[in-house]
């Protein structure tokens, strides 16, 4: 719907890299490492799990909504 909205992928991104970038830092470490990980490795990781919804969900997502616009109005 944001895509759609603004005819363009950024916001799509920046939403999914925010949502993210979030659950990556709440959940940073949980099985990987044996303690409590530190403020930095969980500023990393929430880096790398928002970058990874950004590319994978605001792609998909924007590329659906700007398709399903363009659709519609022809």
């Amino acid at each position: 719907m944001l895509a759609a909205r603004d005819d363009g992928l950024f916001r799509a991104w920046l939403f999914a890299f925010a949502l993210g970038a979030g659950f990556g830092i709440h959940l940073a470490g949980i099985g990987i490492t044996g303690g409590q990980p530190g403020p930095l490795f969980r500023i990393a990781w929430g880096g790398v799990v928002g970058l990874s919804a950004a590319l994978v969900l605001g792609t998909l997502g924007g590329s659906l909504g700007l398709g399903l616009k363009r659709l519609a109005t022809k």
